[in-house]
């Protein structure tokens, strides 16, 4: 294990030179709070990247400063979480209608002054929120409605109705406190972003249930909510939000998409880019995971390449068609990067734009077969991918015991740390062998299970984490890992296993231990408490952490 790291006082100082321990001090601003310092990485040589969340109405990153863009459907005007309204094709309503902004949020950190305007004349009410609607203003001229919003700290969600305009309400505004028209994303968000030097984005394009084939099938954004139930956000807000950060980007390609989808998204992260910003590009996500319809996808296409033959996934004579479907993921992964070279000319590829093989960490015959499949049929596979990907989690073992403690879970925590370690020096063989690097696509603390729910709670927000998130981190780095992407931002729901903010932060501050910092320790086992309320149900999507076993025709590989 890692040699651990002693906390300095000046933790939070920005350092111009390489700093005297080994783990980057760039992370402690992760794992400790918000800071106000940064670290020069070209210094470190180390870099943490962070996976968002994506965009909803009850999420806890607050990404855009025009609140509206989280919201939901528009649905009807007494109930608009039935999202029942109907709409145009940007996506605004076509009558009378209401809209659910924000649900499940914590009442003082949303509590503040929303400037509302709008296309139209309409009478703006609350909906199961009774915020306070004050000084609204028609302009015949412009057919603009201006107005505020009063929101005090008891409310934890804005739900909005608009009667009396004829066709319905357009373009409309909400912009959170503190914030402008001509602000796109929230200097919060910004702020949360500063540590890390890459940004995933695959729960912000809806990867695990995006249906997208055709480039004509993305989410615009000029349309009236980036939320929707089989779409991923803007690819042109992605892009911008790395600009305006200055991030490199990570993009997770939706499986469906055709040929002509990924050349156009090439072609726009060309243009639009900053051309100091790098690009990571992944195939979905995790198309070996059988609880996703990607996988499902991939194996369904498996098939019917098969029944056609002539395939060359079978080319020397391979009959195990788990084997056979991994092979066709990594061809596909081939193929992006194909495309990519073809957009951005061949001196960009493995500098600037990045292909990455994911594949799974306790079945390394994922990763094997795709990496000798393209070996054999097309060459060196570092002239296609830039590095394998595995995840960098760590737990304990039997985590659906009833009777977990906290002292337990630490007690037994070193011991994940050494087998997650182990498993990652033997992803980290194979990319030596084929010359690529290792990164990480997701890693953090990952407690499975609803089992001890409390106590792996408790665990997470135990001041212990801190140093197990550290030893983590040094154990990466020491086994040659490069790049390692947390996940993730913020923690939505009890569903989900890491975030380093659970709950909007209405004062930052560097005590580790307070959930509410800017950033957390880098991992909650459920991002916010559920507390019962008396307004209506509302939907919530969640994405659970798990390990599947292997397919029976399979053995796990060690």
């Amino acid at each position: 294990m890692a040699r651990p790291l002693n906390l300095p006082g000046d933790m939070f100082t920005t350092y111009h030179s390489s700093p005297p321990h080994r783990l980057p001090l760039i992370l402690l601003a992760t794992l400790l709070g918000c800071s106000g310092g940064t670290v020069d990485y070209g210094q470190t040589g180390k870099e943490l990247g962070v996976n968002l969340e994506g965009v909803s109405d009850w999420g806890r990153s607050w990404m855009f400063a025009d609140a509206m863009k989280h919201a939901r459907k528009w649905g009807s005007v007494f109930t608009p979480w039935d999202e029942l309204s109907p709409v145009d094709a940007q996506g605004w309503p076509t009558r009378d209608a209401a809209i659910v902004v924000m649900a499940g949020e914590i009442p003082a950190d949303i509590a503040g002054t929303y400037k509302l305007s709008f296309l139209g004349n309409a009478q703006v009410a609350p909906i199961a929120s009774n915020f306070t609607v004050v000084n609204q203003v028609y302009d015949a001229a412009t057919n603009t409605t201006t107005a505020d919003l009063v929101v005090d700290d008891t409310l934890n969600q804005i739900m909005i109705s608009f009667v009396g305009q004829p066709g319905g309400v357009k373009n409309v505004r909400l912009m959170r406190p503190g914030h402008t028209d001509a602000d796109q994303f929230t200097r919060q968000f910004l702020k949360l972003l500063k540590p890390f030097t890459v940004l995933r984005f695959m729960d912000y394009s809806n990867t695990n249930y995006n249906l997208e084939r055709t480039w004509s099938d993305r989410l615009l954004p000029t349309y009236a909510t980036q939320q929707r139930p089989r779409q991923g956000a803007s690819w042109e807000y992605a892009i911008d939000l790395c600009n305006t950060a200055g991030k490199d980007a990570w993009i997770n390609v939706p499986d469906q998409a055709d040929d002509n989808y990924v050349r156009n998204l090439a072609t726009l992260l060309r243009d639009r880019l900053r051309p100091d910003l790098k690009i990571y590009v992944e195939w979905s996500n995790e198309v070996w995971n059988d609880m996703f319809g990607q996988t499902q996808r991939n194996y369904a296409a498996t098939r019917a390449e098969l029944a056609a033959g002539g395939s060359n996934l079978n080319a020397d004579g391979e009959t195990n068609f788990y084997y056979l479907a991994w092979r066709r993921t990594a061809r596909r992964v081939k193929e992006l990067s194909d495309i990519f070279r073809d957009v951005f000319g061949d001196g960009a590829m493995m500098t600037r734009v990045r292909p990455v093989l994911a594949s799974q960490l306790y079945r390394m015959v994922v990763l094997t077969q795709g990496l000798e499949f393209i070996e054999r049929q097309y060459g060196p596979p570092s002239r296609y991918f830039y590095a394998a990907s595995e995840t960098n989690y760590f737990s304990i073992a039997s985590e659906n015991r009833t009777d977990l403690t906290v002292d337990q879970i630490f007690a037994e925590l070193p011991a994940g740390l050494r087998a997650e370690q182990d498993q990652e020096m033997y992803f980290g063989s194979f990319c030596r062998y084929y010359k690529l690097k290792n990164i990480a696509y997701e890693a953090g603390p990952a407690f499975v299970g609803a089992e001890s729910l409390d106590a792996k709670i408790a665990a997470n927000r135990d001041d212990r984490m801190k140093n197990t998130l550290i030893d983590s981190i040094n154990n990466w780095y020491a086994i040659g890992g490069e790049l390692s992407m947390h996940y993730n931002l913020a923690s939505p729901s009890t569903a989900s296993t890491t975030g380093t903010r659970s709950v909007a932060s209405s004062a930052c501050t560097t005590t580790w231990r307070v959930r509410t910092a800017c950033l957390g320790h880098g991992g909650s086992w459920s991002g916010w408490e559920l507390k019962p309320r008396s307004s209506p149900p509302l939907k919530r999507y969640s994405r659970s952490r798990v390990r599947p076993s292997a397919p029976a025709s399979v053995s796990r590989v060690r």
